[in-house]
Formats: structure tokens, C-alpha cells, sequence
């Protein structure tokens, strides 16, 4: 049994990240190939895009990129944080890059523990995230169980389904 699947098998629903996880990664292959061969389970994205930016998700992934990517209808839905919460984030972010040093803000704490708790309500169980230092509290918190896409690390081929081979 692959690893990927291994890891998942206990999991109805699971949430992944975009940037970084489904694109991007050199494992996204294997894990769109998941995607596609696990229907019966209930696939989440959840990311920290927003302003619609997480609206582009699905153009994106079956671009020029990924030929064999997943489709929308292989997701229940996109979670993503709140533009007022990433408005914010970024402007506290600005002034840490600018030398500012002081104590964690309830927006930070916000940014790190949201993807646990998104997943807690949507009664996701697992969340694949490349992003550990902003993701992985907020799962532990919340119960959910965290998996770096790295921890894939089977060579596979991905099939191009449904589509028969050429």
C-alpha cells in the first residue's frame, strides 16, 4: 500500500492546502493522484488565500501546470481566511520585516491557530499544509492531525484519470 495512503486511510475528510501542497510541491502529482482515485472522501481546500484570490484555485491547478490535477467537483469546498484577517496579518507582518519587535498580537495567534479550527468545523479530521510553523499549532489545538507533504515520499507515477492512457 503507498504511503499516501497509509497515512490517509482513517480520514473521511481532508483538507489540503494550496499553495505550496497542491501546487507546487514536488509530491502534488501523487497527491492530486489521491484526490482523483479516493471520490468517496470528502476533500477540502483550506487556505490563506482571500479577496478571491482562492476563487482561481481550480484555473491554476489545471493549467499548464498539472495536466492531471483534480477538478472542482472533486471538492466539498474552499475554506479561506477572512480578508479582514488577512489584511490584517499582513500589516503586522510589515512591521515585523521593518525591525518591530513586540509581543504576539491576537491577529498572529488568529493566523496560526485558523486553519485547525476551520478544519474542527468542517469536521476535518487531517490537513495537509507545507506551511508547519503557521498550521501545525492550530491543528494540534484543535485535534486535527497535521501531515507535511513531504511525508509522502514514495516515488509514484501519477495516473491521468480518468483518462486512458495514451
Amino acid at each position: 500500500m503507498p504511503q499516501i495512503d497509509a497515512l490517509l486511510a482513517p480520514h473521511r475528510n481532508i483538507g489540503w492546502d494550496f499553495d505550496g501542497t497542491l501546487m507546487g510541491h514536488p509530491n502534488s502529482p501523487l497527491m492530486h493522484d489521491y484526490i482523483r482515485r479516493f471520490p468517496a472522501k470528502r476533500h477540502w481546500i483550506v487556505t490563506f488565500r482571500s479577496h478571491g484570490l482562492e476563487e482561481e484555485v481550480f484555473s491554476l491547478l489545471r493549467g499548464a501546470y498539472y495536466a492531471g490535477a483534480p477538478r472542482r467537483a472533486d471538492f466539498v469546498a474552499i475554506l479561506s481566511i477572512s480578508g479582514w484577517a488577512h489584511y490584517s496579518w499582513n500589516r503586522i507582518m510589515t512591521k515585523r520585516r521593518r525591525g518591530w519587535n513586540g509581543a504576539e498580537t491576537l491577529t498572529e495567534r488568529y493566523w496560526d491557530g485558523w486553519k485547525g479550527r476551520a478544519c474542527q468545523k468542517a469536521g476535518i479530521t487531517v490537513m495537509i499544509d507545507d506551511d508547519a510553523s503557521a498550521v501545525r499549532g492550530g491543528c494540534e489545538v484543535h485535534g486535527i492531525v497535521y501531515i507535511h507533504p513531504s511525508s509522502f515520499d514514495e516515488p509514484v507515477t501519477p495516473q491521468r484519470w480518468p483518462f486512458p492512457p495514451r
